[in-house]
């Protein structure tokens, strides 16, 4: 009998993962289940990578994946400024546990003859997303697939790209 997800390694998620994210990032209207998956997803990978760990108390680590873990999460981005893992984990924690949420959203909606996709519409008097929006830590507003796609390129560059 085959297993319902052939997922079976942080690998196969993070390709999963990819895929998802190049067919979101070409639609023009924004499938919201795709970006929940991404977030839940990217946000969740570092625990296959270093299952069982968990960084409290200010624990670094002593495997390669467990200090994998602990840098992504206090990771900077250069060009931004902005922690691109820790925004996906709030994003996450608030999506599945309704925590409040310390930074401002905003999605931008499409009229109804801009709709490529009725099935993608999960509010009618809203209309379709076309692009979602999340504060970054300097109060500016950015497109959530920048934050997704730099974090996929943080994950390949820092962990599935080497040899471990």
């Amino acid at each position: 009998m085959q297993p319902v997800f052939d997922l079976f390694t942080a690998e196969d998620l993070f390709n999963e993962i990819k895929i998802t994210f190049y067919k979101y990032k070409k639609e023009h209207n924004k499938d919201m289940c795709k970006l929940l998956f991404m977030i839940m997803g990217l946000n969740h990978l570092r625990e296959w990578i270093a299952p069982g760990f968990h960084a409290r108390n200010n624990a670094k680590g002593t495997t390669d994946a467990e200090k994998f873990y602990v840098d992504i999460y206090d990771n900077t981005d250069e060009d931004t400024n902005t922690s691109n893992f820790k925004i996906i984990n709030e994003l996450c924690n608030h999506s599945k546990h309704f925590n409040t949420l310390n930074k401002k959203t905003s999605c931008k909606y499409e009229t109804m003859d801009e709709w490529d996709d009725m099935d993608s519409i999960i509010n009618f008097d809203r209309g379709s997303v076309s692009k979602c929006l999340v504060e970054n830590k300097d109060g500016d507003m950015v497109d959530i697939i920048d934050i997704i796609e730099r974090a996929i390129l943080y994950y390949d560059a820092n962990w599935f790209s080497k040899k471990h």
